[in-house]
């Protein structure tokens, strides 16, 4: 009990607990409106570690904004694994994406963590364009990454501790 803690995308009880929730919707569908308007084929891919609740809020926020553009655009998606070790399997992220490219994809979505280079690193080998996560990934391949969808973590930590250092409670929903 004299323990503050933050979890980041999972919702737990209790007065020690701040529960940070990022509205990855969002972002995901302004992406999938950027991917929409620079496919030409029509056919986008979406590349997850792991089919979980958090990772389903992309997609689908990505698939709506794609939509809006193009109501018949199509959406493969699929995912690198079933454990968290998927998170960084980077070599099945690449065969993922190059399966979903040789299906016509030529934009495609990376929510997979570490694992999202493997998917980088398919479409810059295919000549199609990636979108990263979290951070801005455009070094990794500038030719290759049409844009990032930033989570901003480092505002909820900083918000976290600026309470802490304050003497405040960490506790709460923080969105």
């Amino acid at each position: 009990p004299e323990v503050s803690f933050v979890t980041i995308d999972s919702f737990l009880q209790g007065e020690n607990i701040m529960c940070v929730e990022y509205l990855t919707h969002l972002g995901s569908y302004l992406a999938g409106a950027a991917a929409a308007m620079k496919s030409e084929t029509g056919i986008l891919g979406c590349v997850g570690g792991q089919d979980l609740p958090t990772i389903s809020r992309f997609i689908v926020g990505f698939e709506e904004g794609a939509k809006s553009i193009n109501p018949d655009i199509q959406v493969i998606t699929k995912y690198i694994g079933t454990t968290w070790e998927a998170w960084s399997d980077t070599t099945t992220a690449k065969s993922i994406t190059l399966d979903m490219v040789n299906n016509g994809a030529d934009v495609v979505y990376q929510i997979a963590g570490g694992a999202g280079l493997g998917v980088i690193d398919g479409c810059k080998e295919a000549g199609v364009w990636a979108i990263g996560v979290n951070v801005d990934q455009e070094e990794v391949a500038p030719d290759t990454v049409l844009t990032s969808m930033l989570t901003r973590g480092e505002v909820a930590v900083y918000e976290a501790i600026q309470k802490a250092v304050k003497g405040e409670e960490v506790s709460g929903h923080f969105v």
